[in-house]
Parts: C-alpha cells; structure tokens; sequence
C-alpha cells in the first residue's frame, strides 16, 4: 500500500485565519485552567475554614457542657412567656402608669412643701 497524500489548496487569509482561531482557542483553554486551579485552591481553603469552624464549635459545645455541670441546678424549670401582641402594650400602659404615679406623688409633695412654707411664714408672722 503507498501512503497517499492529498493536498488541499488554502488560501492565505484561510491559513491565517485558521491559526487566530487555533490560538485564540489555545488562549480560551490556558484561562479556563487558570481559573479552575484558582477554583480548585478557594476550595482548599473553603474546607479548611470549614473544619476549623467546626472544630472550633466542638470546642466551644464542651466548654459550655463543662459550665453547665459547674452551675448549681435549678429546681424549677425556666419557662419563658408567650409572645403575645398584647405584651409589649401592656408593658407600655404600666410604664405609663408608673409615670403618671411618680408625678402625682411629686405633685403631693410639692404641695406639702407649698403649705409647709406658708405654715412657717404664718408661724413667723405670728412671733412678731
């Protein structure tokens, strides 16, 4: 068998047009390895920050179950109120009773301390 070889006639502008297209290609895979070894290295570190956070959680869980056998227990269990809409109101309207109280005993007293002045002013009145 002879090996034969056929010739196919290219224009110039074909050939250089073939070899952007090669290069331009060349230079499209040389990026993509780039950025998939670039990929490839944030998830080394992404894993690594990953493990050290949990190792850090594990950590921090046995300090907390350590400080939970030190505290004294507690006979009665915590048990925290509902959330309810009406709550914060009402914490409102005790507030502002509470307010409305203080200043009617600031009002008593001041009061007292006007006839306490009016009684010493009749007293000094009185001794001349």
């Amino acid at each position: 068998m002879q090996d034969s070889n056929i010739h196919v006639k290219l224009d110039y502008q074909e050939v250089v047009d073939n070899k952007k297209n090669l290069l331009l290609l060349e230079k499209e895979l040389l990026e993509s390895i780039r950025y998939l070894k670039k990929y490839q290295l944030l998830r080394k570190r992404e894993i690594a920050v990953k493990t050290s956070v949990k190792n850090d959680l594990a950590l921090l869980k046995k300090i907390i179950s350590s400080v939970e056998e030190h505290l004294p227990a507690d006979q009665a269990e915590f048990k925290p109120e509902k959330y309810t809409k009406e709550a914060p109101q009402k914490e409102l309207r005790k507030a502002a009773e509470r307010i409305t109280a203080e200043k009617r005993q600031s009002d008593v007293e001041r009061e007292i301390d006007e006839i306490r002045a009016k009684l010493s002013e009749l007293n000094a009145g009185e001794g001349l």
